[in-house]
Order: structure tokens, then C-alpha cells, then sequence
């Protein structure tokens, strides 16, 4: 974050699936039969070290933390909400909002439900915690209308990505949130929107969101862009006094192209280009597949951007 004088940031958090030995992606290691063998140990929140690296000016929010029972083992479950509540008494104490992951359990497991439930009691327990000006985002929602109706009373966004371009299941609870409580992401490398669903999701991809999130509101697409764009803007838009409470928890204005050359210290553009585009444009990504080249730009609150995969991936 320190090459760029802005537009990138970082969050730092202990991921819930991390407080115990977990599942992880081999490819995000590189392959190959070292990182098959690769165990995920279990790691105890250390307050001092994150307190020391979320006082870092470029540092935005706490997260991702929270709740995720998807591959829970029941031992597990009060180092969770133990390890979330640490983390909430963090981002109280350096004044910044939380990044939140919440994922139910395995549908064929219904054992393992209750995540949200169990996330929004946490966070009701520890309101007086919460920023009052923006508590955070709700990252990758898949809550219920009525999680979402809880969770804006708590002060949070909630940010959608590829997802919505082919499941139906997050209609009724997008309709139930606010436009100005909406941001867009990818959550790339992983679920891409259609018409790309089975490959490589790409930050520029954020357009078929912004698209989907138009059409299941009734919302003109223009408007989508600069509510959701207003929303994760570190500067003052047409009607707002002062930057977004939840300003820095974004990654980056992403483009189809590449980042300046330039030496550092370098700025990521800050406004958005004129014109919509619906059509993938030219571009072709480093696969070989054919990707868009949007004529708009977003600011992407993604953990993953933020920790430097989505913006390596598509630029390298």
C-alpha cells in the first residue's frame, strides 16, 4: 500500500476459518504436490502485533473476521465468536470500521446453521463498539432479507459480487437494503459473474454486477455506479459534506489495464470515466479468454483486492 499515494489500502484480520487447522486452496500456494501437503494450523490472535500493524495509516478496517461454519468443526465454534469479539474490541480501540465474513453451514449439514444469527447477537452484545458513522461491510452477503434489515440497524454495508448475475437466492435481500448501503465486488479470482461463470473471475468483471444489481432493483444502471461508487469514494461526492464512513475498505479504482509505470510513489486514478458500456469490449486476458474493458470504474471493497491478489492477477 506504501507504493501508491492512494486508492490502495489494506485491512488486517484474522479470518475466522484460521483460528483452527482449515481448509485452504492449493492454487493460491502455487501447485503442485508441496502445496497439496501444505496443513493450515490453527493461529491465536496476537492483540499487540495486530494493533501494531492496524495503526498503520494505510490500514482501513479490521477484517476480515467474523463467523464461518461452512466447514465447522462444533469444538471450534466459541474460539470463533471469542477471536470476533477480539477483534471488534480492536477496531474500537484504533477508531477504524470491520470487514465482516459470515458464511452459513454446508446445506446438506443443516447442523451447522446459524452463523448469522449467532454473528448479529455478537454484534448487538458489543453495539457500543461499533463505529456510529459506519460499522463496516457485510463482505460477500448471503444473509436473509431479515439479516440485512438487522444488520443496516447496526450501521453496516453490504457488498455483492458475481453471485448475483446467476443465483436468485439474494434478490429479496438486496431489495431489502438501501441503494447507499450497496457496494460492488468480485471477490476475484473466485466466482465469476455470467456470462464468465467457470473461469477466472477478474476485478473488471465488477460491471456485470453493477448490472444485475440495476436490473433486480428497477434502478437505472447510472445510478447504481454513482450511489455504489459514492459509497467506497475516500473523497466528497455531488451531495456528500464529507468522504464515506466506510471510504478506504476498497482496493483500488481497477481498470482493464495496467497500473502507472511510474516510479513510486504512485496514485491510482480517483474518478470515474463517462459512459456506460453493457458489451465486453476488446481486451483478452493472460488466459486467452475474452474479458470486458469497461468504460466505467469502481471502488472494489474486497478483501482480496486489498491483500493484493485481484489487482496482481489482473495487471501482471
Amino acid at each position: 500500500t506504501e507504493e501508491y499515494d492512494e486508492g490502495v489500502y489494506a485491512t488486517v484480520g484474522l479470518h475466522p476459518i484460521h483460528t483452527t487447522k482449515s481448509y485452504h486452496d492449493d492454487k493460491e500456494l502455487g501447485g503442485g504436490e508441496a502445496a497439496k501437503a501444505f496443513t493450515s494450523r490453527g493461529e491465536d490472535f496476537n492483540k499487540d502485533a495486530y494493533k501494531t500493524l492496524a495503526e498503520h495509516k494505510k490500514v482501513v478496517a479490521i477484517g476480515e473476521c467474523g463467523l464461518d461454519y461452512y466447514r465447522l468443526d462444533e469444538t471450534t465454534k466459541d474460539k470463533q465468536a471469542k477471536v470476533f469479539v477480539e477483534q471488534i474490541d480492536l477496531a474500537f480501540k484504533v477508531g477504524k470500521p470491520l470487514m465482516i465474513h459470515c458464511r452459513e453451514g454446508s446445506p446438506s449439514e443443516p447442523g451447522r446453521s446459524g452463523a448469522f444469527s449467532d454473528l448479529i447477537k455478537v454484534l448487538k452484545e458489543n453495539k457500543y463498539k461499533l463505529k456510529k458513522d459506519g460499522a463496516g461491510i457485510m463482505h460477500f452477503f448471503t444473509g436473509t432479507p431479515n439479516d440485512a434489515r438487522e444488520l443496516e440497524k447496526l450501521g453496516f454495508y453490504f457488498s455483492f459480487g458475481g453471485v448475483v448475475t446467476f443465483a436468485r437466492d439474494y434478490d429479496e435481500a438486496i431489495k431489502e437494503i438501501s441503494l447507499d448501503r450497496i457496494v460492488l465486488e468480485t471477490d476475484a479470482p473466485y466466482v465469476a459473474p455470467e456470462p464468465f461463470r467457470g473461469k477466472r473471475n477478474e476485478p473488471s468483471y465488477v460491471e456485470y454486477v453493477a448490472m444485475k444489481i440495476s436490473e433486480i432493483l428497477g434502478e437505472e444502471p447510472e445510478n447504481v455506479e454513482r450511489k455504489t461508487t459514492s459509497s467506497a469514494s475516500p473523497s466528497p461526492r455531488r451531495g456528500r459534506a464529507a468522504p464515506s464512513p466506510i471510504a478506504g475498505i476498497s482496493s483500488a479504482w481497477i481498470r482493464g489495464g495496467s497500473p502507472s509505470t511510474s516510479s513510486s510513489p504512485r496514485s491510482v486514478p480517483s474518478s470515474a470515466s463517462r459512459g456506460w458500456r453493457s458489451r465486453a469490449g476488446n481486451g483478452t486476458s493472460s488466459t486467452g479468454s475474452r474479458r470486458p474493458t469497461p468504460s466505467r470504474r469502481f471502488l472494489l471493497p474486497t478483501a482480496s483486492s486489498l491483500a493484493g491478489r485481484s489487482w496482481c492477477r489482473t495487471t501482471r
